[in-house]
C-alpha cells in the first residue's frame, strides 16, 4: 500500500484548493492509495517523506525568474520517492503546478465541462517528476461572450488553471446581455423561455466572481458602457433607444455627426461622446475611479469607448486625433486613481478609431495601464507566424468618419506598430478566433492551427499574451482549438502536430489520430480560403462525404468499446458531430449542384435536428454556431430567413 503526504504552506485559500484537487483525482485514479495532509506555517527541512504544496522563501530560487511575481506564472516541481516540492510564483501558479503534477500522472481535461475529464486508473506507487517551466506570455485569458448560463461559465472558470491559462474577462457593468440570450432560448423555441433579471445576473456573477478569487485567476472587467452608462443610458447590451428619449442636459455630451447630436445607429452603446468636452471627459474619469474604489477585487479594469466605428464628434471643437482625447482621459483616471491610492490597472483599447495613435498628448504613467490591440476586421486565413515584420506596410492616414478598418494582419499590425512607438509598456492581443462567425470550417481543426501559430509568434510583435474574445462554449467536436492556443500561451516553442496528437489521444484514446485525420480532411475540403459554391469545390464535397462515411466503422466501434469517462463522451459528442457534418455538407453539394428546393430542405432538417438534439450537445456548443453555418455560408430563402434576423447577435 502507498502513502504519499501533502504537506500545506500556510492558509491561503487557492493553496487549500490546490491541495483538495491533489487529494481528489489522485484518490479516483487510485482508490487504494493513503494520503495525508498536514498543515505547516512554513516550509521545515527538517521534515522528510512529504510533498510540499505552496510558497515560501526557500523555494524561490527553484523557480525561473519573472518580471512580476504576482502577475506572471512560474511552477515547479520535483519529486522522487513519493518526496519534493509543488510550488508557483504565486497562489494562482501553485494550483497551476498542481495540474500540472497531476496532468504528469495521466489527467486530462479534454472539455471545460463536467463530463471532459479523463482519469486513468491504476495503482500508484511513485509520483516521482520533474518540472520547472515559466508561462511564455503573463497574459493567458478568456473572455465571455456569445449565449451562456451560470454552469457553462464556473466550468470555464474551473477549466482555465487546468491547462495553465491565467485570468477571465467579464464585459459590461453588468453581463446581462449574454446570460439573457441563454435563458430565453433565442435559437430554439423548443426551449421554454426562463426570463433573468439584471440582478439575477448580478449575483450570478458575484457568485463567479469567488470562483475565481478561489483560483486566485486575473479578474477583467467592464471595457463595454463607459461612454453610455456615467449618463445614464443602456451600458449592459447593444439595445436600441430613441431619440426623443435624449434629455436635452445630455444631448450636449453626445458626438456630434453630421451636424446633429444624438445616438449613433440608435444604440447608446456605440455613440460616442464630444471629447473636446472637459465635462464629457471628467464624466466617464469619474466614474471609472468610482466602480475601481469600489470593486478592488477587479485586477484589470478595461477602459474603451463606443463599440463601432466612423462615430467620432465633428464638432467645431473636435480636431484632435481620438486617441489624442482617449490618453487625455486615461491621464485623468490615473490621478484620480492615484489619488484614492487604487493600484488597479486599467486596459486601453487600440481598436476601430482608436487604431491610429495619439500624437499630441502621451500618456503620463505607462505603468498603470496596458495596450490591448483587438484587430477585430482581420481575418483567420493567415497567422501571425506568416507575417514578416520587416515587411509590415505603414498605416492609412486617419479621416474622421472615414476609416476603414485594415483586413490584413499586416494592415492591422502597422496600426500597433505606431502605438507601440509611443508606448512601450504592457500589451496582448484581443482576438476573435472563436466567437466563431467568421468560421466555415465546421471541425474548426484550421483554426486550431491559425490559434496555435498566432499564440506562438505574439512575442514576435511585442504582444505579452491573448485574451481570447469568443463563445464560452466552443468545445464541438472537442476541445482542440482552446486547448491549442492554451498550450502554445504557456509554451510558445511546442510544434502543433505534436500537440494536437497529444489532444487527440487524451480525448478519444487509441483512435484520436483517425479523428483528427477526419477533422483535416474536412477543413481541407471545405477549402477555407475559398467561397463555398465554387462548382469545381463539388467533387471535394463528395469526397469528404466518402471519407465521412468511411470514419463511420472507426466511430462505431467506438461507440460500442467500453471507453468512459471524458473518452467515451467524445465519442458521443462525435456521434452527433458526424450528423451535423453530413447535413452541412450535403446542404453545400445542394447549393453547388444549383438545386435550390433541396439545399432548402436540408437545412430544414438540419435546423430541426439542431433543436431537437440542443440538450445533448450544449455544454459544448451554441444551437447557434451551428445555425450560422447555414446562416452565413449557404444563400439562405423562405423560412430559414427568419433565423438569420434572430441571429443577427453580436
Amino acid at each position: 500500500m502507498t502513502r504519499i503526504t501533502f504537506a500545506r504552506i500556510g492558509k491561503n485559500e487557492t493553496v487549500r484548493y490546490a491541495v483538495e484537487e491533489l487529494v481528489k483525482y489522485m484518490k479516483l485514479i487510485d482508490i487504494e492509495l493513503m494520503i495525508d495532509i498536514r498543515l505547516y506555517d512554513a516550509y521545515d527541512p527538517s521534515v522528510k517523506e512529504v510533498i510540499w504544496v505552496g510558497e515560501d522563501p526557500a523555494f524561490d530560487a527553484l523557480l525561473l525568474p519573472v518580471a512580476d511575481r504576482k502577475l506572471d506564472d512560474a511552477i515547479y516541481v520535483k519529486i522522487e520517492k513519493n518526496a519534493g516540492v509543488i510550488t508557483g510564483t504565486n497562489p494562482r501558479a501553485v494550483l497551476i503546478a498542481a495540474y500540472r503534477f497531476l496532468r504528469e500522472r495521466g489527467i486530462a481535461w479534454v472539455r471545460p465541462t463536467d463530463d471532459g475529464e479523463v482519469i486513468p486508473s491504476y495503482t500508484v506507487t511513485s509520483v516521482d517528476t520533474d518540472v520547472c517551466e515559466a508561462a511564455a506570455y503573463r497574459h493567458r485569458a478568456i473572455c465571455i461572450e456569445g449565449n451562456d448560463c451560470y454552469e457553462n461559465i464556473s466550468r470555464m472558470i474551473e477549466w482555465i488553471p487546468r491547462v495553465g491559462m491565467s485570468g477571465y474577462y467579464f464585459q459590461f457593468l453588468n453581463p446581462f446581455t449574454f446570460f439573457d440570450k441563454w435563458y430565453t432560448h433565442l435559437c430554439n423555441e423548443l426551449y421554454p423561455r426562463e426570463n433573468v433579471s439584471r440582478e439575477d445576473v448580478r449575483h450570478m456573477v458575484d457568485a463567479l466572481k469567488e470562483e475565481i478569487e478561489k483560483r486566485s485567476l486575473l479578474l477583467h472587467y467592464v471595457g463595454h458602457g463607459w461612454t453610455s452608462g456615467p449618463l445614464g443610458f443602456s451600458a449592459d447590451g447593444w439595445g436600441h433607444m430613441k431619440d426623443e428619449e435624449i434629455p436635452d442636459d445630455k444631448r450636449r455630451l453626445l458626438a456630434m455627426i453630421d451636424g446633429k447630436r444624438g445616438f449613433f445607429t440608435d444604440t447608446p452603446l456605440n455613440t460616442n461622446l464630444c471629447y473636446s468636452n472637459p465635462e464629457a471627459r471628467s464624466l466617464i474619469a469619474n466614474a471609472i475611479a468610482d466602480y475601481a474604489a469600489a470593486h478592488p477585487e477587479v485586477h484589470y479594469l478595461h477602459f474603451w469607448l463606443a463599440d463601432a466605428i466612423n462615430n467620432q464628434c465633428e464638432c467645431e471643437n473636435c480636431t484632435e486625433l481620438p486617441a489624442d482625447y482617449y490618453v487625455m482621459m486615461l491621464n485623468e483616471v490615473d490621478e484620480l486613481l492615484t489619488a484614492r491610492g487604487i493600484e488597479t490597472k486599467v486596459v486601453f483599447l487600440v481598436y476601430c478609431d482608436l487604431l491610429w495613435a495619439h500624437e499630441k498628448i502621451a500618456i503620463k504613467n505607462p505603468d498603470r495601464f496596458v495596450l490591448m490591440f483587438a484587430p477585430i476586421a482581420r481575418g483567420f486565413m493567415e497567422n501571425f507566424g506568416e507575417v514578416d515584420p520587416a515587411a509590415i506596410p505603414d498605416p492609412a492616414p486617419f479621416v474622421r468618419n472615414k476609416a476603414v478598418n485594415p483586413v490584413t494582419l499586416a494592415g492591422n499590425l502597422s496600426y500597433l506598430r505606431d502605438w507601440q512607438k509611443v508606448y512601450t509598456g504592457d500589451s496582448f492581443d484581443f482576438d476573435y478566433h472563436l466567437c466563431l462567425w467568421k468560421n466555415r470550417d465546421f471541425g474548426f481543426f484550421d483554426m486550431a492551427h491559425t490559434l496555435f501559430e498566432d499564440m506562438k509568434h505574439l512575442r514576435d510583435f511585442g504582444l505579452g499574451g491573448m485574451m481570447s474574445c469568443q463563445q464560452n462554449r466552443a468545445s464541438f467536436p472537442n476541445n482542440l482549438c482552446m486547448q491549442m492556443m492554451a498550450d502554445a500561451l504557456w509554451d510558445a516553442d511546442l510544434d502543433f502536430e505534436t500537440q494536437s496528437t497529444k489532444y487527440c489521444l487524451a480525448a478519444y484514446g487509441a483512435d484520436g489520430v483517425a479523428v483528427k485525420e477526419l477533422l483535416r480532411a474536412a477543413a481541407a475540403h471545405l477549402e477555407l480560403r475559398e467561397e463555398l459554391d465554387q462548382p469545381h469545390l463539388l467533387a471535394n464535397y463528395k469526397d469528404l462525404l466518402r471519407l465521412i462515411w468511411e470514419f463511420d466503422i472507426t466511430l462505431q466501434k467506438n461507440l460500442a468499446a467500453a471507453h468512459t469517462g471524458g473518452v467515451k463522451k467524445s465519442w458521443e459528442y462525435m456521434l452527433l458531430y458526424r450528423d451535423m457534418l453530413l447535413y452541412y455538407v450535403r446542404t453545400l453539394i445542394a447549393q453547388t449542384e444549383g438545386n435550390e428546393a433541396k439545399k432548402n430542405a436540408i437545412i430544414e432538417e438540419a435546423i430541426e435536428y439542431a433543436r431537437c438534439n440542443e440538450c445533448k450537445y450544449y455544454k459544448t456548443m451554441d444551437v447557434y454556431t451551428y445555425l450560422s453555418l447555414f446562416i452565413r455560408n449557404c444563400g439562405l430563402s423562405g423560412r430559414v430567413l427568419k433565423d438569420e434576423a434572430m441571429l443577427q447577435m453580436h
